[in-house]
């Protein structure tokens, strides 16, 4: 009878400790909170932890909440309604699940944005973008996050966890997040074309940006529009264009000019107007008649889409 007296005693203890920890887990950014003032629906709502580590909520305009434990920020809007809620009782709550958005890149076949409840792991959230594709590194998935205005990085292996099971291998997603998959060596390749020296196709790692590739391929031809380079990328078999002004990054030195790159992207430099004066002026930085192909229909794509 002893025996199970101090089995249960220490039982309850381990989960008083379990509690008391889960009590003190700090806030982070992108954490979403359940605001609750009991009988005050104006100042109940859910609301989510930005990069800066605060909340859109009255009275707490540039006030860091990240740090804090849930019972800490409950005392804090407390003492901030007790001007004009008379004894508030606030409870604050971080839900079980809520969705969030999370970017899955490179050797995806369905590259892009996923929609996402926080219970969700890495591996689903590739298997959202449509798997990995044959050419797909899952020991070195890459995880890119925001926090308080830093860029942080983590490194999954999820080969590892496929022949292991082991669920501690599977890092946590944050709405926010940007998932890479890297490619094998044949994988990670982009093709360029047009007003640059030597196009073709080359083969890239991380944190590869537009004028990395472009300065590999030769750098801009004399004749190359600089101010409306293409990136096009394919998802779920249609193609995403975007036009990119890289002179403004020599101008003003603007970073969204010079955006990074992902396996599988083709660059686009067109020629200025007055450059192309015939179809002998394509055949020139044509290498072969697929190079010659693919320049024409990307041409006529961009054409159909500036109408």
């Amino acid at each position: 009878m002893k025996a199970l007296s101090a089995f249960v005693t220490v039982v309850l203890a381990v989960g008083l400790v379990a509690h008391s920890r889960a009590s003190e887990m700090s806030i982070e950014p992108g954490d979403v909170l359940s605001i609750t003032v009991q009988g005050q629906d104006a100042y109940t709502r859910v609301v989510t932890v930005n990069s800066k580590g605060m909340i859109e909520y009255p009275f707490m305009s540039n006030v860091p909440v990240s740090g804090m434990s849930t019972g800490q920020l409950s005392e804090f809007i407390t003492y901030k309604l007790a001007s004009v809620v008379p004894r508030p009782v606030v409870l604050i709550s971080i839900p079980q699940a809520y969705m969030i958005q999370v970017s899955v890149l490179g050797q995806v076949n369905n590259p892009g944005v996923v929609q996402l409840s926080t219970q969700s792991s890495v591996q689903e959230a590739i298997q959202k973008a449509g798997g990995g594709t044959g050419m797909a590194r899952l020991d070195g998935i890459k995880i890119v996050r925001e926090v308080e205005g830093n860029i942080r990085t983590q490194i999954v292996n999820l080969q590892e966890f496929m022949a292991t099971g082991d669920p501690n291998l599977l890092y946590p997603l944050r709405d926010g997040d940007k998932l890479i998959v890297p490619g094998t060596i044949q994988g990670n390749r982009v093709n360029i074309m047009g007003a640059v020296a030597t196009p073709g196709f080359y083969y890239i790692f991380e944190n590869v940006r537009l004028l990395d590739v472009i300065t590999r391929a030769g750098g801009f031809t004399p004749n190359a529009k600089k101010n409306q380079v293409w990136i096009v990328s394919t998802t779920s078999g249609e193609s995403i264009r975007r036009a990119v002004n890289v002179d403004k990054f020599f101008k003003r030195g603007d970073a969204e000019s010079n955006p990074e790159v992902y396996a599988g992207d083709s660059i686009f430099v067109p020629e200025k107007a007055e450059a192309v004066l015939s179809w002998a002026g394509f055949v020139q930085y044509a290498r072969d008649i697929t190079q010659l192909l693919i320049i024409y229909l990307t041409i006529v794509q961009i054409e159909r889409y500036s109408d």
